[in-house]
């Protein structure tokens, strides 16, 4: 049972719940165990929602035709389909997830993983007679030999002696079994308690749930609830974390749904030439943490923000003593609890600093609650609201852990690393009582954003380098390989297996996914005098589809201008603090700022280059061969340079 995600399996793959070495620097390309997960964690960041045209305010906004979009299941009832997941969403942070942590801690991993492997071997009889239904005589076979040997060597099956013997382990349900029969899954639906499902599947899960043996054993039903709590125990808490860093974590359920319910295999082929720069930058998807109780053993606090009234909620690490304190800001849209932070907050807090955690400028979270503009666009302004929500922050937490804060730093990535940097260029000129960093580091910083905006909406647009009757089949099965690679084993190719417009789609899509989360926000706070009025927030298909037409340029030349224009600032203002070669001198001068980015960034080009190695000189400047835009975020030669970049604050 999931109450937000397909299943388990598809969960697992889709968010990459293993930490693997990315990038094989010396071949110039990702690792194999890597890549798959790199490939299979973009899932949620590469999908958007379609649904037929209507006229809404985002409309508006749009100044040339619509980019290629991928087919997904129709959602005709979202509103109720989201009443329901609000339902699953607060039973798992309300009840299940602190009795499941009480769970976690009472019986230990031993017991839980044999719990584990007795519901499995259990349902036995379901996949048999599902894979004979199928026509699957070889899996069944296996299954059959498998629940002889753990039902009797491994003790009803706590134990799992055939998976050590080398016994192929394979699984089928009825779901399964209708769409080999020709059902053809094409309606979302989000079931209470099961969560994600269509037509063909919720039908399959009642005869499922009506195939368990221990149904008809009154005794052994106990044991359905022990054994359903104890596999959904285990995997709650990120769950949860996952649902909480989306923006809109029911479009990503039922994203992500619209291919794992496909019962078809992708076309795994390479069919043009590879792309390494986003290739590379896929790979940001593979990041986990090391220690998966890291998380936890976190602090949350809501920080009041003055110049709002509301509160900004920050996640913080603190050492037993004082040391310093790194804030790490997340790239373009991104959340706190996004994995991209917590790595880089984990080998902090592991080499002696204390971390906090602040959500983007450009994600819905901070733009509501800590920001006083109607939207993100003045570079400069936004930096110093989010300088002002880490004074807050460091003032909120020196009250409840006096004497334990040292010198601060920012660490910023993408974005957040373009904002650290205009901060650090402009702090002698900022008013007394600001509050003071005494480092910056930014990751993977674009130095123009002028050209980085047109860099970012040209690959959306790859697929134009298709046949056209071929352009909305490769574009579904691109997004197809990434469901398909989640059960794949990691020896099965030697590269991944997407071609140059793939991988450049895919990381468009992810930015235009990002852009659509921003103008809803947007537009569901302020009246920008679009035609329209505000969307509504039950029910988002109709604004989604129009906002996903929405590029970069129109965000800032149909939106931010005219917006900023009324307000007395020019469009030449606001595009000179969208490059950091206006702010130089102030880059030059300050000894605290530092950058860390590699040659091939997919945002940078060979001028920017030159002008990052001229600026930031004496070790100023960590210089990676390869790794597209972020990434190798999480390498050890990358994690090294940060921390090197934060030497002396101790």
């Amino acid at each position: 049972m999931s109450l937000v995600f397909p299943s388990d399996r598809m969960k697992f793959a889709v968010i990459g719940l293993r930490r693997d070495r990315v990038m094989d620097y010396g071949h110039s390309r990702l690792c194999r165990s890597g890549w798959r997960l790199a490939c299979a964690a973009a899932l949620p960041l590469c999908l958007g929602a379609c649904a037929s045209h209507r006229e809404s305010a985002a409309a508006g906004l749009v100044s040339s035709s619509s980019p290629p979009m991928p087919r997904f299941m129709s959602d005709p009832i979202e509103p109720v389909n989201r009443g329901v997941f609000a339902f699953n969403r607060s039973l798992m942070q309300g009840v299940l997830q602190p009795t499941a942590g009480l769970y976690r801690r009472v019986v230990p991993k031993s017991a839980r993983t044999a719990l584990d492997r007795f519901r499995r071997n259990a349902g036995y009889p379901g996949r048999a007679v599902n894979q004979g239904l199928q026509g699957r005589w070889v899996d069944a076979g296996d299954e059959t030999r498998r629940f002889v040997v753990n039902s009797t060597v491994g003790v009803l099956g706590f134990g799992d002696p055939a998976t050590k013997w080398g016994m192929p382990r394979s699984d089928a349900d009825f779901a399964q079994t209708f769409r080999r029969w020709g059902w053809r899954p094409d309606t979302f639906l989000m079931l209470p308690f099961f969560g994600p499902s269509d037509p063909c599947h919720a039908v399959g899960t009642v005869v499922d749930e009506a195939a368990e043996p221990w149904n008809y054993a009154d005794g052994w039903r106990a044991a359905s609830y022990v054994t359903t709590f104890n596999r959904l125990g285990g995997t709650i808490d990120e769950q949860v974390r996952f649902i909480r860093a989306q923006a809109d974590p029911y479009a990503a359920a039922r994203m992500i749904w619209s291919f794992a319910a496909r019962a078809d295999e992708p076309d795994m082929r390479v069919r043009g030439p590879v792309d390494l720069p986003t290739l590379q930058t896929m790979a940001v998807g593979a990041l986990q943490v090391g220690d998966p109780e890291f998380i936890p053993r976190g602090r949350e606090i809501n920080v009041r923000i003055a110049s709002t009234g509301r509160d900004l909620p920050v996640n913080y690490w603190l050492q037993t003593g004082e040391a310093p304190m790194v804030w790490v800001v997340p790239g373009l849209g991104s959340h706190r609890l996004t994995m991209s932070a917590l790595v880089l907050a984990e080998h902090l807090h592991q080499r002696g600093f204390s971390v906090g955690v602040m959500s983007s400028t450009f994600h819905p979270e901070f733009m509501e609650r800590a920001s006083t503009a109607a939207l993100p666009a003045h570079m400069e302004s936004d930096g110093l609201e989010l300088l002002a929500a880490i004074g807050e922050a460091d003032r909120a937490i020196d009250r409840r852990h006096p004497g334990r804060l040292g010198r601060r730093a920012l660490v910023g990535c993408s974005m957040a690393g373009y904002q650290s940097m205009l901060l650090a260029a402009t702090e002698r000129g900022r008013s007394q009582g600001s509050p003071t960093i005494d480092r910056y580091v930014a990751i993977n910083p674009p130095v123009d954003l002028h050209d980085g905006i047109e860099r970012i909406d040209a690959l959306i647009d790859a697929p134009s380098g298709w046949p056209e009757e071929e352009r909305q089949q490769r574009i579904d099965n691109a997004l197809h390989k990434i469901r398909g690679l989640a059960g794949l084993p990691n020896h099965r190719f030697e590269a991944p297996p997407f071609e140059g417009i793939e991988s450049k789609y895919l990381i468009g899509l992810y930015f235009r996914l990002t852009l659509r989360d921003t103008v809803f926000s947007c537009l569901n706070r302020h009246d920008f005098g679009v035609p329209g009025g505000a969307p509504g927030r039950w029910n988002r298909a109709r604004v989604y589809d129009d906002i996903m037409a929405v590029s970069f340029r129109d965000y800032y030349e149909r939106l931010a201008i005219p917006h900023y224009e009324r307000r007395g600032v020019s469009r030449s203002e606001l595009w000179r603090h969208a490059n950091l070669r206006h702010v130089a001198a102030g880059l030059v001068s300050n000894p605290n700022a530092r950058v860390i980015t590699n040659r091939n960034d997919i945002l940078l080009d060979a001028d920017d280059l030159r002008w990052l190695r001229s600026t930031f000189r004496n070790g100023r400047l960590s210089l990676f061969d390869e790794g597209g835009h972020l990434g190798n975020l999480g390498s050890p030669a990358v994690l090294d340079a940060m921390v090197s970049h934060l030497e002396g604050l101790k």
